[in-house]
């Protein structure tokens, strides 16, 4: 129960709407990284698509119809939650003007949350990974992908700054003169000293390279499960 008469109290239903807000954010995000990702010209990501979903004009196109519903969905959240926070400013102790603008307002703001709730769930249920197609665009850039990992390797020899400016020159001879990287890097009377043999494999194959991409998932993965184990309440489906 509350304090206070709950039509001067609009925190919560505005809470609620941001929060609804945020979470639509969320997904949409998914959803626009998995829409670009489908494009012909990068395609290693696709949204499952039944025949239904095909373009009516192009028979071999698939469209991520799913995605765009998201994404369409949470731009109209935003939208509506930006009227919960109008609906706060009540003239005096009761406004029904605000009052039946949230009324008009949360039912579309739950519903649309929730409807692009199932649909991410099943855009992820369901997605094509073309990992032949991650590696070809990996392999576009190859050497120069890894650039980081170069920076920190030299950087621990000859300090971050040079080992940028050093770089830097490399890349650009690398681009100006049509030559691979790694064979600039090998003649080079500073960097040629520092870098091994196994260096050079990480040039070779930059997928080599995934920083601490592994302990960062395997680290919210035990977050999550512990997260389960401690609160029943928000993880009661479990």
């Amino acid at each position: 129960s509350s304090t206070v008469s709950w039509h001067t109290a609009r925190d919560n239903i505005a809470e609620t709407a941001n929060y609804f807000a945020i979470v639509s954010a969320t997904m949409e995000k998914i959803a626009n990284e998995i829409f670009h990702l489908g494009k012909t010209e990068i395609f290693e990501l696709r949204e499952p698509a039944p025949a239904s979903m095909s373009s009516s004009t192009m028979p071999h196109k698939s469209n991520p119809v799913i995605c765009q519903r998201i994404a369409v969905l949470a731009r109209h959240v935003r939208s509506l939650s930006t009227i919960c926070i109008d609906a706060m400013v009540h003239e005096h102790e009761r406004d029904a003007r605000c009052l039946w603008s949230e009324w008009l307002a949360m039912p579309q703001v739950s519903i649309y949350t929730g409807t692009a709730v199932s649909f991410l769930v099943d855009v992820i249920s369901g997605i094509e990974v073309r990992t032949d197609n991650m590696r070809a665009n990996l392999y576009l850039q190859k050497e120069k992908v890894v650039s980081e990992w170069l920076l920190f390797r030299l950087g621990n020899k000859i300090g971050k700054m040079k080992a940028q400016e050093k770089l830097h020159e490399l890349i650009r001879q690398s681009d100006n003169l049509n030559k691979p990287l790694r064979e600039l890097l090998s003649n080079d009377s500073v960097t040629g000293t520092i870098l091994m043999d196994s260096d050079y494999k990480v040039l070779e194959k930059p997928e080599l390279y995934v920083g601490h991409a592994i302990e960062i998932i395997d680290a919210s993965i035990s977050e999550i499960h512990q997260m389960r184990k401690t609160d029943r309440g928000f993880f009661k489906s479990e």
